[in-house]
């Protein structure tokens, strides 16, 4: 079992099996009253490296590791256009924060303009909803 191609998965799968089992005893013994959590809490760490297991099946899958590949590949390479929109939507909403105080000294705002340009953060997310088809552009131009 250990000595084998597939030595490294079936430690792994031990060192799983074998923490699920503390893990239990550890659960067992914390609901008869004798404490011990310091034992539960790394435990409970370690069961989601159970997770780790659905790349043990890329093995056998070529086509699906090609896939996973390619994916990590692309989603390193969106992350400059998504810091670069992230980037714009921050200077957008600045300008339209800046406005909405101007607003504000004016006396002539009204709730959902504050709710939706009240601070950056609001206004990112209303401008990235915006962008992104969540929002319509007609319904916050009426606003502005």
């Amino acid at each position: 079992f250990f000595v084998n191609d597939d030595m490294g998965w079936n430690l792994f799968d031990f060192v799983l099996v074998g923490s699920s089992l503390l893990h239990k005893l550890a659960s067992a013994s914390m609901q008869e009253g004798l404490g011990i959590t310091v034992v539960a809490r790394p435990l409970r760490i370690l069961r989601i490296a159970k997770l780790l297991r659905v790349f043990k099946a890329f093995r056998f899958l070529k086509q699906l590791r090609v896939i996973a590949v390619s994916l990590v590949g692309s989603c390193m390479s969106l992350m400059w256009p998504m810091a670069m929109l992230i980037l714009i939507l921050y200077i957008f909403s600045t300008f339209f924060v800046q406005q909405m105080a101007l607003q504000i000294e004016a006396d002539s705002v009204s709730e959902e303009q504050l709710k939706s340009f009240g601070s950056i953060s609001a206004a990112m997310v209303t401008l990235g909803m915006c962008t992104t088809g969540g929002r319509d552009w007609a319904e916050v131009y009426e606003l502005v």
